[in-house]
């Protein structure tokens, strides 16, 4: 099969739909099938990525010209995946679809919410297969565009061992793992982290995808943020793909404090997934999906969305606890998800076969 993807960005920018392409991708073509990435941002050297300077944000799109440099992929395409493409850009995505082969099956990815007529008039275009990742956006999706989909595994390269083990000895590290960002709670997690410093407790922080801030305004404390950022307690690193689960392997306690509510909550979270996945301790938010995520696993601690006082106090705990390990409940909840992740690979092949047949 020849699977085409289309998304606004690709590897090295750092999300969970780039990191769920980059495992995808290149596995569907170990297992002998022609599978690319259309993107905007992205670099080329990976081999599976096309980097298309149109699909670029805030840039201006040219179809014939796009059709013109593309004309062999999209003409072989068994099957054109379009991921997220109500919610960035849906006036190319309406272009796009509107000039593809009638034959070609279409598939929409939907990883987020957007409720805005041009998001709405994407939705309703007759896709052949819509897809969620998690059953909280599947009610999500029925309930905002009242169309049915199919959940499926988020599929993402693993490490294979279970356990990264406890770190005694050694100064507790706190890592948040996703993006930069408002949305993902980045802000309420900086202040927790500077008041228990100042409190005196030792620990170093690591937060993630430094390097693609989306703050509208830094933190109350940020004359304390600068302070422990010289003094290395506090690290902005810019993980890659590659490194991400050695990381959370490497940490003591995880956090995620989203703070979208309602169908904007959290989607999925690959990075709750992973830590859940290694057995490592977890406080997240009741956003979205992450309650049923972490449901059943007594590593994990939910506080209140944007409850600046709930998480500073669950990390305060979990920092006094810090050396708890898995139990058999929790490392059969390790296992199930690891093996669910590991069908998506066979599931999207699946998918895609039946479509192109």
């Amino acid at each position: 099969m020849v699977i085409t993807h289309l998304h606004w960005s690709g590897r090295p920018i750092i999300g969970g739909i780039e990191r769920h392409l980059d495992s995808l991708i290149p596995a569907l073509q170990d297992r002998g099938h022609k599978s690319i990435l259309l993107c905007g941002m992205g670099d080329e050297s990976t081999g599976y990525q096309k980097v298309e300077s149109g699909l670029k944000l805030s840039t201006d799109f040219d179809i014939d010209k796009f059709l013109q440099k593309n004309e062999e992929i999209l003409g072989n395409s068994s099957v054109f995946h379009f991921h997220n493409g109500h919610v960035i850009s849906p006036e190319k995505t309406l272009e796009i679809y509107q000039r593809i082969d009638d034959k070609t099956p279409k598939i929409l990815s939907i990883h987020n919410i957007a409720e805005n007529p041009e998001s709405r008039e994407i939705v309703d275009l007759p896709f052949d297969k819509v897809i969620t990742y998690s059953s909280f956006m599947r009610d999500s999706v029925r309930r905002v565009y009242g169309i049915d989909s199919v959940v499926m595994p988020c599929y993402v390269t693993l490490l294979e061992s279970s356990y990264g083990g406890s770190r005694e000895g050694s100064t507790p590290q706190v890592l948040q793992p996703t993006r930069f960002s408002k949305w993902k709670g980045s802000h309420l997690s900086v202040e927790c982290i500077t008041d228990l410093i100042e409190e005196g407790y030792d620990l170093t922080f690591v937060h993630g995808g430094s390097e693609r801030l989306l703050f509208d305004e830094w933190p109350k404390n940020s004359e304390s943020l600068g302070k422990y950022l010289q003094s290395g307690q506090i690290v902005f690193r810019d993980y890659n793909f590659d490194e991400i689960g050695n990381a959370i392997q490497n940490s003591d306690l995880i956090i995620h404090p989203t703070v979208g509510s309602g169908v904007h909550g959290e989607p999925f979270s690959i990075s709750c997934l992973e830590s859940i996945v290694y057995g490592k301790q977890i406080i997240a938010s009741r956003s979205g999906y992450l309650p049923s995520l972490l449901e059943g696993y007594s590593l994990g601690t939910l506080v209140d969305v944007r409850d600046k006082d709930g998480l500073y106090n669950a990390i305060k705990a979990s920092l006094e606890n810090r050396f708890q390990k898995p139990n058999s409940n929790d490392r059969q909840v390790m296992s199930r998800l690891r093996d669910y992740i590991r069908g998506g690979l066979e599931a999207h092949e699946l998918l895609y076969g039946s479509l192109a047949n």
